[in-house]
């Protein structure tokens, strides 16, 4: 028998049995094939236990797949190199929190081991990070007040150890809360609600926020302290009236430090071959700042170092989650913070993943930071996240998999076992130093430039945030960001956008006449496209604005003698309707129906559909005015129209002068409007039509250009008027004269009406069945030939974008087949509706 082939990759090397062997003597052939079933099973019983596993660990995803001699190698060099870059950052992030600097070395090391296991992103570097420790500083601070007037966490004044205790005590609470928030988005599936809080929110969030964090670290680079001050006004007040007490011992070394630092910074982001400098920047400002201590000893001349540092791992504090006497404060802190990291850490965790082409599963890595969270609260860490900057370095170093946040995590460990002591002599102006650096990726000015150039109302929410941050304080600024977006939502909801449409000649594409100036409208009848769901709260102001086109078009049409007879709603961006709006379109329909205008429905969904004829709509409306498409529903309205013998001419209406998009007039060409004239009846349409093979790119590459207009199509044939016989449906109309050119005959149909044939030559398509529910005759509704029939050709809009007659509605220059045209049908009710409108 032929060697199986293996199920697993082999460097696994899992125990398997060997499939291979043959049937041993006294082994019947049915007795072999079952063990091999067996086996097989075995086999499928592993590999499901592996990716139930996955579930909870998703480090099982790269250790199957760890490629030792490929990846091992820049693990490891990636992960010394955020190791060396947190050390410090984080001992500065724990000060600008208000507690002891170990506290930021404690949320570097578990944290990061437990993230490593449980966390689906395989460069995401967590830890302790500038925003969220200035949220918990601020808030914590006005829980406890007398927690301000601390000077060194380290080393708290005689009388004040209490008050760090206490301190301390509120933010293991907060992180609890935190992990809490985490663990119940991630297991319920929440992730959504941070679509609530978008880039613009944070963006100007984080930067007025960077402002902040670096004006409270000034203090240290000038060496003298002042009051905790949230606002800027204050905060430049307090520096301006403490300018005298500047120490030049201090200043010149921060000075020095930070300019070393923005100097290696800039060169490893610039210089790929010294990339490896930006992620020990850090740690060399503080082998410097220690070393002048040792031997020159500057802390004798007035320099502050850091002071007493806990050597040794983290002490358990899991019984200081409770009691929890100011839940009632910490609560609204915990879900700030926790909106803010979720939305920071996601975001950044994409784009890893999206470039290093893996699978992120949102929600489970929501729970990775929740569990990462737990297990910090549980050992004297404040809340941690995802951080840009080492994020990046650990990118950029060559990080592979989780293994490279685990060896960051020991080389924390290495320093709170060994190190501690001689970073004791810190100066804490080199803590500053390295704050004052790193804030300068969270000044986003690219993008509020990119805002004001895109979106101006999502610049406006922008600086929202930022001002409010900057001027107010930190959570307002946050609150009143985040209610402007929510608020700028709730207006696109409630005021959707609306459209007139009209057909591109040529084809049967139907585009808003703003945007496509020469699109033609047609007298008698109206096609307006509503672009969103109606519901309760956008219902009314749909409604006025189609009292609005009504107006308009009904003056615009008496103009040309014909009254308007049909309304056509283009259904087909519309997926839901609520009762308020069913209620609403079965008002409009018996207002429409009083002033002599049928309400057409154009491919509806079918959710749409089943709400509507539940509540009966579709009986009050007709069954026969639901159409597949609006060039179906325009042809049989146009059809009707002609058989009371109304001239149906098509033609284009610019928005200047014309009622739409101008003065509500009659639509008379101004001389002075700038608009071209209407073209008189009969003429052809006043447009460019270029065949779809002469398409060319232009020199520049912007756009495309067309060679010179063919000559314009032969105009298009008229319908004589007869007097109408009233509205459609109320009995047999006479059948009215045919213009002298026109070689289409008329055929008597069987309900005793009039239908248009093709002329000889041109074959005529066979008769449709009639649909259950519907009243339309077959040969009364049978399909004609278009008289507005060109060949194939594109038409140029405004804007050098071409059109094709295609359902997608953009062509790249190459022509395309033509898609054939839908069957002519009237729909017959709800069951009629295929499944192509879904």
């Amino acid at each position: 028998m032929p060697a199986l082939a293996p199920r697993f990759p082999q460097r696994l090397n899992f125990p398997f049995p060997d499939d291979s062997k043959a049937p041993e003597t006294g082994d019947s052939v049915r007795g072999y094939f079952r063990k091999m079933k067996e086996r097989h099973q075995h086999r499928v019983a592993t590999y499901a236990f592996l990716d139930w596993l996955a579930v909870f660990l998703p480090c099982v995803r790269w250790l199957r797949t760890y490629q030792v001699r490929k990846w091992l190698l820049s693990d490891i060099v990636a992960g010394l190199s955020v190791g060396f870059m947190v050390v410090p950052q984080g001992m500065s992030y724990a000060n600008l929190a208000g507690l002891p600097s170990v506290y930021g070395l404690y949320g570097a090391f578990l944290p990061c081991i437990v993230y490593s296991l449980v966390g689906s992103s395989r460069q995401l570097a967590v830890g302790p990070v500038a925003v969220t420790s200035l949220l918990i500083g601020t808030k914590l601070k006005d829980i406890l007040p007398a927690a301000a007037d601390i000077q060194s966490p380290n080393a708290p004044a005689p009388g004040q150890e209490e008050i760090q205790e206490q301190y301390n005590h509120l933010a293991i609470q907060l992180a609890f809360l935190v992990a809490c928030l985490y663990t119940g988005v991630g297991v319920f599936r929440l992730g959504f609600v941070t679509n609530f809080l978008s880039h613009a929110v944070i963006g100007g969030f984080t930067s007025g926020a960077a402002i902040t964090i670096g004006l409270s670290q000034v203090k240290y680079i000038l060496g003298f302290s002042v009051p905790r001050q949230e606002r800027l006004q204050d905060q430049a007040k307090t520096y301006v009236e403490n300018m005298h007490n500047l120490k030049w011992q201090e200043f010149i070394m921060g000075s020095t430090f930070l300019l070393i630092l923005v100097v290696m910074k800039y060169v490893g982001k610039n210089f790929k071959r010294l990339r490896f400098i930006r992620a020990v920047g850090p740690l060399t400002v503080c082998i410097i700042g220690i070393c002048a201590v040792y031997i020159g000893h500057v802390d004798t001349k007035g320099i502050k170092v850091v002071g007493p540092i806990k050597k040794g791992l983290p002490d358990p504090t899991v019984q200081w989650w409770f009691p929890m006497p100011e839940i009632s404060t910490l609560f609204p802190t915990a879900i700030i913070v926790m909106l803010v990291d979720l939305l920071e850490s996601t975001s950044i965790a994409r784009a890893l993943a999206r470039k290093n082409k893996y699978e992120l599963v949102a929600n489970q890595e929501i729970v990775g930071l929740g569990l990462a969270n737990f297990a910090g609260a549980a050992f004297s860490c404040y809340t941690t996240t995802g951080s840009f900057s080492r994020s990046a370095v650990n990118n950029e170093s060559g990080a592979k998999s989780g293994l490279a946040c685990f060896i960051t995590a020991w080389v924390v460990g290495f320093v709170l076992i060994f190190l501690t002591p001689i970073f004791e002599r810190l100066p804490m102006n080199t803590l500053g130093a390295i704050i004052l650096s790193s804030i300068v990726g969270l000044l986003e000015y690219e993008q509020a430039i990119y805002l004001w150039k895109v979106n101006k109302l999502d610049l406006f929410v922008w600086m929202a945030s930022f001002l409010g941050v900057l001027f107010i304080s930190v959570e307002i600024g946050l609150g009143i960001a985040i209610g402007l977006a929510v608020l700028i939502v709730i207006y696109e909801s409630a005021f959707p956008h609306t459209a007139l449409v009209g057909r591109i000649p040529g084809t049967s594409i139907w585009r808003n006449i703003k945007q496509y100036p020469q699109a033609q409208l047609t007298p008698g009848l109206m096609v307006v496209r509503i672009d969103a769901p109606l519901y309760f709260a956008n219902i009314q102001w749909v409604k006025e604005k189609l009292e609005q086109y009504l107006d308009h078009h009904r003056t615009w049409s008496a103009d040309r003698g014909i009254p308007l007879e049909y309304a056509i709603l283009d259904f087909s961006p519309v997926t839901h309707v609520d009762a308020t709006a069913v209620h609403t379109l079965e008002i409009l329909i018996e207002a429409l129906a009083e002033e002599g205008t049928q309400l057409v429905l154009a491919n509806p969904s079918t959710a749409v559909i089943r709400s509507l004829d539940k509540a009966r709509v579709c009986d009050i409306l007709g069954r026969d005015w639901i159409f597949v498409s609006v060039n179906e529903a325009v042809q049989f309205c146009s059809r009707q129209l002609a058989e009371r013998g109304l001239v149906v001419q098509p033609e284009s209406v610019w928005p200047k002068g014309a009622g739409y998009g101008g003065s509500h007039g009659s639509g008379a060409h101004s001389p002075s409007s700038g608009s071209p004239p209407r073209s008189p009846p009969g003429a052809a349409p006043s447009v460019a039509l270029v065949p779809a093979t002469s398409m060319r790119r232009s020199a520049s590459g912007a756009g495309y250009t067309a060679p010179p207009p063919l000559q314009s199509p032969t105009p298009q044939p008229q319908l004589q008027q007869q007097p109408s016989s009233g509205r459609p449906g109320s009995g047999p109309a006479p059948s009215p004269a045919l213009a002298a050119g026109n070689s289409l005959r008329r055929l008597p149909s069987a309900a005793g009406g009039a239908g248009i044939a093709p002329p000889e030559g041109v074959p005529q398509q066979p008769p449709r069945p009639s649909l259950p529910g519907s009243s339309v005759d077959p040969a009364a509704a049978a399909p004609v030939a278009d008289v507005d029939a060109e060949p194939a050709v594109v038409f140029l809009p405004t804007g050098s974008v071409s059109v094709r007659g295609s359902q997608s509605g953009i062509s790249t220059g190459a022509a395309s087949p033509t898609l054939p045209r839908p069957p002519s049908n009237a729909l017959g009710g709800a069951s009629a509706l295929p499944a192509a409108t879904n």
